[in-house]
């Protein structure tokens, strides 16, 4: 919201066709805190990952382990 714009209670923007009186709406809500990181890759930039899969081979039982090297590059 601009820092110019009016300000509005959530009981102020509730459409006039609201069945509850005012006085029974609740609007005071706790705030939710959240964090939002994000991270801008740089063209040149490459991401190296190394991706273990573990499996059950269903017919002999034994564990099978995958291991595979991915590269991504923009």
């Amino acid at each position: 919201m601009h820092e110019d714009a009016p300000k509005m209670s959530v009981a102020q923007s509730l459409p006039a066709s609201t069945s509850q009186a005012k006085s029974e709406i609740v609007t005071d809500v706790p705030p939710v805190d959240y964090e939002l990181n994000t991270v801008e890759l740089k063209p040149s930039q490459t991401i190296e990952m190394e991706l273990k899969l573990a499996y059950v081979n269903p017919s002999s039982g034994d564990l099978n382990l995958h291991t595979c090297a991915v590269l991504a590059k923009d």
